[in-house]
């Protein structure tokens, strides 16, 4: 995985989670925040995007949000050039 995307949409707007950072937009305005640690990630994951991942036991949690932590970190080096 080199980047962790997950996107819906509603009728108001975009919702998309890439790696730690979650985006809503609608129309002009774009709102960010970064998900600073697991239960952040697997909340987002649930609540905004209906994914609550009860297929997956703890260990396969943990190594998600560890892949997507360093994509995270990858993504933000390439950004910073």
């Amino acid at each position: 995985m080199r980047y962790l995307t997950v996107s819906r949409r509603d009728s108001t707007g975009v919702d998309k989670l890439t790696s730690l950072t979650l985006r809503r937009v609608e129309g002009p305005r774009t709102v960010e925040w970064r998900l600073g640690n697991p239960a952040e990630f697997f909340a987002a994951l649930a609540d905004v995007f209906g994914l609550t991942l009860d297929d997956l036991d703890q260990p396969a949690k943990d190594a998600l949000y560890r892949r997507a932590r360093t994509a995270q970190v990858d993504w933000a080096a390439h950004e910073a050039g």
